[in-house]
């Protein structure tokens, strides 16, 4: 029932509670004129006892009380006929409100039919999918009555190391927003394997002079029976390791500019998770030490107010650290070999397992504006797919998506890609009142 109904119901009540009323009343001063009536008769014919007796000179008490019975008969007649006058007057009102009353209700009725009877109103029109690269399904969401889209996970993967589908993160430091997807690969999903990658975002406030954030990205081997656990436990090992080393590295990092020693801290921060995965190996009874095989990109960034921000970066591996500026991807960093053909599109053979020969380092600026991302060998080349970074430049050129809108984003389908997807992105600000100041757009609308 709409409002008009319950005002149709209201006013069908409250005329009939008046009507009730209205009948009470007639029904009482009915009762009271008949009562008047008889009291005038006994009035009359007190009156002709009265004359009688003073006719007939009576005792002059009998009198004294007849005239008093005749007084008392008057009174009594005179309060019950000013009652009906009120019992009249009250009807008169109650007659006046019932026909208000009666006149609100068949408006309320009209309305009601009126409202009945109007036309629907034209449904909204649907919103505009997002787009879909050439070649790919469309999401679930702009799937048409036909159900083409296919489902997001597939079958729930089996064995020791049970990990979520997809895995998404995020957070806000000084002038940098931060956002990180991990999402299943389609080959693991028809496989019903467990996804392999993994990420990591630490902040580390009170070990160093001043606050720095880490994002790493750890991908393990898409064959390796322990993959998945051992990138997870490469970025937490990472992680340990720098905040164990806080000071030498805050001193390297921010100008003492002594490479030897920087790559002497770096080496002695991989060793110390190379030791770590040998443990794990050890632990699982891995027969083949490619089981537990990975690569790794490290992402470390001091937190502040700044026109002009310089992250360390390393890694061991394909994995990749690009940058989006003016519109436009460039790959700034990548630890896979030089003489690897396509540099962070093809896979190398290295891991952090090799540590010796394969860790790379280097230093990367951004500026506000930019965008900052470390990848594994799949989000790499997804943000450097010819349809598919035109796109996504053109998502994240206006500040950070919502966290859901970056994990579809890091999902999108793109023919012939099947690896898992893991990235960290960074939106660079330069200052936290510059994200305040960026008002309602995407980067400011919550971190999560």
């Amino acid at each position: 029932m709409n409002d008009q109904d319950w005002i149709t119901v209201g006013s069908t009540l409250l005329s009939l509670i008046l009507m009730v009323l209205l009948a009470l009343s007639v029904r009482r001063t009915r009762r009271l004129m008949g009562g008047e009536q008889r009291l005038g008769r006994e009035v009359a014919a007190l009156r002709e006892q009265h004359r009688e007796l003073a006719a007939s000179r009576p005792d002059p008490r009998a009198l004294e009380a007849l005239r008093h019975q005749l007084a008392a008969a008057q009174e009594l007649s005179t309060g019950q006929a000013q009652q009906a006058q009120r019992d009249e007057r009250l009807q008169q009102d109650l007659r006046r409100q019932l026909s208000v009353a009666q006149v609100q209700r068949d408006a309320a009725q009209e309305e009601a039919e009126r409202l009945r009877n109007r036309p629907l109103p034209e449904p909204p029109a649907a919103p505009e999918p997002p787009p879909v690269l050439p070649g790919t399904m469309p999401p679930l969401a702009a799937a048409g009555a036909s159900g083409t889209a296919e489902p997001m996970a597939g079958q729930v993967p089996a064995g020791l190391d049970p990990v979520p589908d997809t895995e998404v993160d995020a957070g806000d430091q000084g002038g940098l927003l931060l956002r990180a997807a991990s999402v299943r690969g389609a080959r693991h999903r028809r496989a019903a394997v467990h996804r392999k990658d993994a990420f990591l975002l630490r902040s580390y406030d009170g070990r160093f002079r001043r606050p720095f954030t880490l994002a790493a990205v750890a991908a393990g081997d898409p064959a390796g029976e322990w993959a998945q656990i051992a990138a997870r436990r490469t970025c937490l090992s990472l992680a340990d390791q720098l905040g164990s080393l806080a000071q030498t590295v805050e001193r390297v990092v921010e100008g003492d500019g002594d490479e030897d020693l920087l790559r002497e801290l770096l080496h002695t921060v991989v060793d110390g998770t190379v030791e770590s995965l040998s443990h794990l190996a050890r632990s699982r009874n891995a027969a083949d030490p490619s089981d537990a095989a990975t690569e790794f990109i490290a992402l470390l960034s001091p937190v502040g107010d700044t026109d002009s921000r310089r992250h360390l970066v390393f890694g061991v591996g394909p994995c990749a650290a690009i940058r989006l500026r003016d519109g436009e991807w460039e790959v700034v960093f990548t630890p896979a070999p030089a003489e690897a053909s396509g540099g962070a599109a093809e896979r190398s053979e290295r891991t952090v397992q090799d540590t010796s020969e394969a860790l790379r380092h280097g230093f990367v600026e951004t500026l506000p504006g930019d965008v900052l991302a470390v990848c594994s060998p799949a989000a790499a080349r997804l943000l450097l797919d010819q349809d598919a970074r035109e796109f996504l430049a053109e998502q994240w050129s206006d500040g950070a998506p919502h966290l859901a809108e970056f994990l579809w984003q890091m999902g999108v389908h793109v023919r012939g890609a099947t690896a898992d997807r893991t990235a960290v992105c960074l939106w660079e600000f330069g200052s936290v009142a510059q994200v305040r100041r960026s008002g309602p757009s995407r980067a400011a609308q919550g971190t999560y």
